[in-house]
């Protein structure tokens, strides 16, 4: 079975189903935060794989990652989303479904997503100058991300598109030690 397919198709569903209740933005962010959840949370990702835990328990656990500090409670749509989900046994699909709605929905809407990751976390002016940077090569919006990485021992790498600079300290380490070998 081709989960990349079928999370395609239920990420097109949300998208669209989001656009007809006006909730895009918000859906957006929720699976901007969901994939991060269930990247950071390895016991998440292999809860939403146990087929033991009851749909109701699944569905409290997606709202929670969902939820952030600025808000009391999932959207209409992810609520309905997520019972949709779960009713069709979907729910370890969730991760493939949610970075393929960020995807669907940044070329939608003609968004660069772009990534700095740093050995420190850089202050406000850096990380605007760079988003600014990155605005003016891709000629659009920029959904910008900052990592903190300490193992890069120094420097930087900036990520967007199919671009990637790496001007870390490993980087260079590594790229040394291919020219030796």
């Amino acid at each position: 079975m081709d989960y990349g397919i079928i999370a395609v198709r239920y990420a097109k569903a949300l998208l669209k189903f989001a656009v007809e209740n006006g909730e895009q933005e918000v859906v957006y962010a929720e699976m901007q935060q969901l994939s991060t959840h269930l990247l950071k949370v390895p016991a998440l990702a292999e809860a939403l794989h146990n087929p033991t835990l009851k749909a109701e328990t699944l569905k409290e656990l997606l709202c929670a990652a969902v939820v952030s500090k600025s808000k009391s409670a999932v959207s209409q749509t992810i609520d309905r989303f997520f019972s949709l989900l779960l009713e069709n046994k979907r729910s370890n699909l969730m991760l493939f479904i949610a970075k393929a709605y960020q995807t669907i929905y940044r070329k939608q809407n003609q968004i660069t997503g772009a990534r700095l990751i740093t050995t420190v976390r850089p202050s406000d002016n850096t990380v605007a100058r760079m988003q600014q940077l990155v605005g003016e090569n891709t000629g659009g919006q920029v959904d910008f991300e900052v990592e903190v990485d300490p193992s890069l021992q120094g420097g930087f790498i900036l990520e967007y598109d199919t671009y990637r600079m790496d001007a870390s300290v490993k980087g260079r380490l590594a790229q040394l030690k291919r020219a030796l070998l």
